[in-house]
């Protein structure tokens, strides 16, 4: 029988992870600046709407996988049981998923006035969601041995960084960033499926359709919710190029990402802390609230010390340094997001971390497809009244939205504990 993971491994796991989350957030972050300035105003708009639609090719390749999996693998390694069965399911579903992807994006790139679909550009997104189909993080998660891959994720992407450095050199460069990006999420992937063939070295095990369908009913509720987060997070960006053009994109674009990238510092420690929350809750449901209590509170000190920050850094005229006189005018809308970052953690711990280990991801689910859609409908409003600050705006109502719904099921669900006699305080 497997220990549980300690909290040392979980602080180890989560240094890994912030490896992976400094090549996916943190480079990209500083080289917004010189994309912003190197491409202009309309010209950053394109590639940040090309990225947009990358993001939901890539959330539907992942699926719910990231957590289903995850779980799912950390539960059978708990009670000593084989997981390549398991391995060749998801990553089958994974490269279907991928090919249905690229068709997708491709269809809404082409649908788009100021975007042009090229062989170029329909290959770069192909090569992208393909190369992360074939990057098996969720069962590194699973395993928590994510350090040798977090070290090659970050080699890849300073790779592509310097490619972007050294290719981009003006506005028509758009496609050239775009490659960039794919090379960073391809490079990796032989050494990853290496790592993850010893983690599961049987032979012979086949993916069965049977054994796809079982995994994709699994993680289906954590897809909605992964699918519609990204309708919250980022169709923004797609309803101000449709409202109001690629400039006004690309400057609410570059000033957005500079948000998420602040909120995105915490990203590695809910992730890391998943596994064992998760672990805890199998164990019984008193540990669980224990476990969870203990990182939840630091967690969400740091979301408010960061939107703090990220007030601060409009005050003192960071985005006008960063970016250039050109974005001066989108520069509050940092102080609009401020409290996106808090609202974010939160619902990671009431959705994520609790509902979903307690038999409530449906409900979570449904809660996310609500406040998802109804910020979406917020986008659509205000934006035409607002521009970007209606997009702003919409983004935090949405969180708040989801905020108060999570909040309701979680004290609904914890009341009824205490009346079968199940004690402990979130």
């Amino acid at each position: 029988m497997r220990a549980n993971p300690r909290s040392a491994d979980v602080a180890r796991n989560a240094g890994a992870l912030y490896i992976v989350q400094i090549a996916n957030y943190v480079i990209p972050l500083f080289l917004l600046p010189f994309l912003a300035n190197t491409l202009g105003v309309a010209g950053y708009g394109r590639l940040a709407t090309l990225q947009t639609i990358a993001t939901y090719g890539l959330v539907l390749t992942d699926y719910g996988f990231q957590l289903s999996a995850t779980r799912k693998v950390a539960a059978m390694l708990e009670q000593g049981q084989e997981v390549q069965d398991v391995y060749v399911n998801v990553m089958s579903s994974r490269i279907v998923l991928a090919l249905l992807a690229t068709v997708g994006m491709c269809l809404a790139v082409s649908f788009i006035p100021y975007l042009k679909l090229t062989p170029s550009v329909a290959l770069a997104l192909g090569i992208l969601v393909l190369g992360n189909a074939l990057t098996p993080l969720w069962l590194f998660q699973g395993y928590q041995r994510m350090t040798l891959v977090s070290v090659v994720v970050l080699s890849a992407r300073l790779s592509a960084a310097a490619l972007t450095l050294a290719l981009v050199r003006s506005a028509q460069d758009v496609g050239v960033a775009l490659w960039a990006q794919t090379l960073g999420t391809a490079l990796p992937v032989g050494l990853a499926l290496w790592r993850a063939g010893q983690l599961t070295p049987r032979r012979g095990a086949r993916p069965s359709l049977a054994g796809m369908r079982a995994e994709l009913l699994d993680g289906w509720h954590i897809f909605q919710t992964a699918i519609f987060s990204t309708l919250l997070t980022n169709s923004g960006i797609l309803v101000l190029g449709a409202t109001a053009g690629a400039q006004v994109a690309g400057g609410y674009a570059a000033v957005e990402r500079v948000g998420k990238g602040v909120a995105s510092m915490l990203t590695p420690v809910t992730q890391a802390i998943y596994p064992r929350v998760s672990a805890s809750f199998t164990a019984s449901y008193q540990e669980g609230l224990s476990v969870l209590r203990r990182f939840g509170l630091p967690l969400l000190t740091l979301s408010v010390v960061l939107a703090v920050l990220m007030i601060v850094m409009t005050e003192v005229g960071g985005v006008e340094w960063l970016f250039g006189a050109d974005y001066r005018r989108f520069a509050n809308v940092l102080v609009v997001l401020s409290p996106w970052v808090v609202f974010g953690v939160l619902n990671n711990l009431l959705g994520i971390q609790y509902l979903t280990n307690v038999g409530e991801a449906s409900w979570y689910a449904t809660a996310f497809t609500i406040s998802s859609l109804f910020a979406f409908a917020m986008f659509l409003v205000l934006s035409h009244r607002l521009s970007f600050w209606g997009v702003a705006c919409g983004l935090v109502i949405g969180e708040l939205t989801l905020a108060a719904l999570l909040g309701w099921r979680v004290c609904s669900h914890w009341k009824q504990k205490r009346q079968i006699g199940v004690s402990g305080i979130l």
